[in-house]
């Protein structure tokens, strides 16, 4: 508990605790998740060689979406870009 200690004392910021306490949870959810997969050194990385492309090719087509719909100060003064990028692609559809 050396976080805790240590945010006690104002040592450590409150990210790092928030840093290490993510990789202990993930690191033990591995473990669990690993102990279900028949073959997890074939899979595993399987898994995220085929993931992460497609995570990142959506993410990137959202955001030349809104681009697209939108001019910059719009995106600026907009707290939700994807909501106000809905309105407008729905008023264009005349929904």
């Amino acid at each position: 508990m050396g976080c805790i200690d240590n945010q006690i004392d104002n040592k450590t910021p409150v990210t790092d605790c928030i840093i290490q306490s993510s990789v202990f949870i993930f690191r033990n959810f591995l473990n669990f998740v690993t102990e279900e997969i028949k073959n997890p050194y074939k899979t595993l990385p399987r898994a995220i060689y085929i993931s992460l492309p497609i995570v990142t090719f959506v993410y990137v087509m959202s955001n030349a979406a809104y681009f697209t719909k939108m001019d910059v100060p719009e995106i600026l003064s907009s707290p939700a870009v994807a909501v106000v990028s809905m309105i407008f692609t729905l008023r264009c559809m005349h929904i």
